[in-house]
């Protein structure tokens, strides 16, 4: 969803760490909560991808490194 150089404001535009205002992420799920007609079921993955390795950013207990695998029917 987001990709650049580092520093260049892909935090701030998806997450807004201020608290001033609401990120891409806060936005979004504003919005489907607003929905008073529809039920959603929201699940998310939060990956960082730096230097061809992939680390999952929700898991705070430790810095691991996924695996990139490829299901025969469901792709990547």
């Amino acid at each position: 969803m987001a990709y650049g150089q580092t520093g260049s404001g892909k935090t701030h535009t998806l997450m807004a760490p201020d608290g001033i205002t609401a990120g891409v992420i806060e936005r979004c799920f504003k919005r489907i909560t607003q929905d008073d007609l529809h039920d959603y079921k929201v699940t998310m993955s939060y990956l960082q991808i730096y230097q061809e390795k992939i680390y999952d950013l929700l898991n705070s207990t430790n810095k691991v490194e996924l695996s990139l695998r490829e299901h025969p029917v469901k792709g990547i």
